[in-house]
């Protein structure tokens, strides 16, 4: 007998909600994403205003160029000194990188050349 995730209403996980775990001071330890954007592709994105975590990346479509992450709170304000997190060039459709990682302006997204993503923040 397998191990069932949710209630088995959501076959896609990015659809399933999922709670942050809070101290008892109310800060926040780890997020897991309550929200999401699919298929980023194309022109750079402000993902999110404001502060957050990227949680979750998905690669849906390999990209020619570095998909990159940058912690802005508008598409022009993204540079190499606030930079998050990148996506190797060529990585395989599937792959899945878990997170952690704060940001305090606001989610830019760069999906790279012919790439496409799946986000998962909060």
């Amino acid at each position: 007998m397998g191990i069932a995730m949710g209630d088995g209403r959501h076959a896609n996980p990015l659809a399933m909600p999922r709670a942050a775990a809070v101290s008892m001071a109310h800060e926040l330890i780890a997020a897991s994403g309550l929200s999401r954007s699919l298929n980023v592709a194309g022109a750079a994105v402000l993902i999110e205003a404001g502060a957050g975590r990227l949680c979750r990346v998905f690669v849906g479509a390999p990209g020619s160029a570095a998909a990159a992450f940058h912690d802005a709170a508008t598409v022009g304000g993204a540079s190499a000194a606030n930079l998050i997190f990148v996506v190797p060039s060529g990585a395989p459709a599937g792959s899945v990188y878990g997170l952690d990682a704060p940001f305090a302006s606001g989610l830019v997204a760069i999906p790279g050349s012919s790439g496409v993503l799946a986000i998962v923040w909060t």
